[in-house]
């Protein structure tokens, strides 16, 4: 580590610190200004006292910003309007204080007036200061008015409507790159902004090689090491989640090289199916040609529902959406951070046979976990990507005989575990991305399997 690494490191006190010389002038301000009444005239003392304490922190706060400075990736304009200007604040607020003290003193004689005016512009170069500083941190268009009459994105309504960059990599750039690259940061001289800025690049050349993710500086730096030093996004961010580098790798490698394309229009875009279910906003795409009885294949349905098993199951974390009330259908979902980590099925046996569709994924689940399913005799959807089943759990799901779309996606799951769901008679579709079956295996079961489509 160099002297370098050691002021930058020591700069990270900045954003802690910058509220301290904000909230203190502010303070010293209001109680300036409340001294006109005569009730509050006694706050005239505290005001000098409380704008000495707001240039001191100001001192330290500018202090720690020119170390943070040292790291880099900052614009330099809006990086020196903000350093001179608080570097001004400190000689204003300084100025000011000492002015406060040869009136006390009886050195010299100033109008209060005069001295309240000064607060004014004091506030006003205050409110200069950190519109710059927000400038670094969150980009020079985050307090413009152009953002008043920036249209959003429209949610698409259907899989057919869903703009691969706009409505699945767009969003987790924004969430989880774009605070360090945009305007007025630019960490490595990288913009990501647009798709036109993340095409271009930066300071290491083109963020992706459309087609090529293992060529691409993007897909690189998510997937290095997270104790490697350039592993992105940097030390205090949130990294990408599983789901989020694969969607990467995916769009580089198949839809990267046109920015307007659409999912469909893309050979292979059923195997991102299951993974779009967990982007927020976008259509479930499980359930997407609509909730009518007549699409699922069902069986003694009771008539009554008891809702005290709908609480129960509440309770225990699930969330549920009811398909149709008459007869009572439901899709039920449990996702992670919930009050436990592994569902527990059995607490939905008072609701099994109205449950057409069960969205497991992402919950580290084992063939134990899922011992229950069978009793769920009229499941038409389940979904259990990314978790931990091997050939085991195919013994138990191939008794689901309504069963018409599976998600196995990320498991470890053999082609010989596959092979067991061949007599499930009404299954029309499997998600077998990432899975331990390979292209030839899978290719030979579909065709002895002609009414199952094996996604991969």
């Amino acid at each position: 580590m160099d002297y370098i690494d050691i002021l930058s490191f020591i700069g990270r006190l900045h954003p802690l610190l910058v509220h301290l010389p904000i909230g203190f002038i502010l303070l010293a301000a209001i109680f300036d200004w409340s001294s006109y009444w005569s009730r509050y005239a006694y706050l005239k003392v505290a005001s000098s006292a409380t704008l000495l304490l707001g240039a001191f922190s100001a001192i330290i706060a500018s202090v720690l910003g020119w170390m943070l400075s040292w790291s880099g990736g900052y614009d330099d304009i809006y990086l020196n309007n903000h350093m001179f200007s608080g570097l001004s604040l400190c000689l204003l607020s300084i100025l000011l204080y000492l002015v406060h003290l040869a009136m006390e003193r009886q050195w010299i004689k100033v109008p209060k007036k005069s001295v309240s005016i000064s607060y004014i512009l004091l506030v006003g170069l205050l409110s200069y200061v950190g519109h710059q500083g927000g400038n670094l941190t969150h980009g020079a268009e985050y307090l413009a008015f152009s953002q008043l009459n920036t249209s959003k994105i429209e949610t698409p309504d259907t899989i057919e409507e869903v703009a691969v960059y706009a409505h699945m990599v767009a969003p987790v750039l924004q969430k989880r790159c774009q605070s360090c690259h945009q305007d007025g940061k630019l960490k490595g001289e990288l913009n990501m902004k647009n798709y036109t800025e993340l095409l271009r690049g930066g300071k290491h050349g083109p963020s992706f090689t459309p087609g090529k993710p293992e060529q691409s500086e993007l897909f690189k730096r998510i997937t290095l090491d997270p104790d490697h030093e350039k592993f992105m996004p940097t030390e205090g961010k949130t990294p990408l989640t599983a789901h989020e580098v694969a969607l990467i790798e995916w769009w580089i490698e198949h839809a990267s090289h046109e920015e307007n394309i659409l999912l469909t229009s893309v050979k292979g875009y059923e195997a991102m199916l299951p993974m779009i279910t967990n982007v927020p906003g976008l259509p479930n795409t499980e359930n997407n040609a609509g909730s009518s009885t007549s699409e699922y294949h069902i069986s003694g349905i009771p008539k009554q529902l008891d809702t005290t098993f709908l609480r129960e199951a509440i309770s225990k974390g699930f969330e549920i959406r009811t398909v149709s009330h008459n007869p009572v259908l439901l899709d039920i979902s449990y996702h992670p951070g919930q009050k436990q980590q592994s569902p527990d099925l059995k607490s939905l046996q008072g609701l099994a046979l109205h449950i057409v569709s069960l969205q497991l994924s992402d919950l580290a689940l084992k063939d134990e976990h899922i011992a229950p399913i069978p009793n769920f005799k009229n499941l038409n959807q389940l979904n259990l990507g990314k978790n931990d089943l091997t050939d085991q759990s195919m013994k138990v799901i191939n008794r689901l005989e309504h069963l018409k779309t599976l998600n196995l996606y990320g498991n470890p799951i053999s082609g010989e575990g596959l092979s067991q769901l061949k007599e499930l008679p009404n299954l029309k579709k499997v998600y077998v991305w990432q899975t331990n079956a390979n292209h030839h295996e899978i290719s030979a079961f579909q065709r002895d399997s002609i009414h199952i489509e094996f996604i991969f």
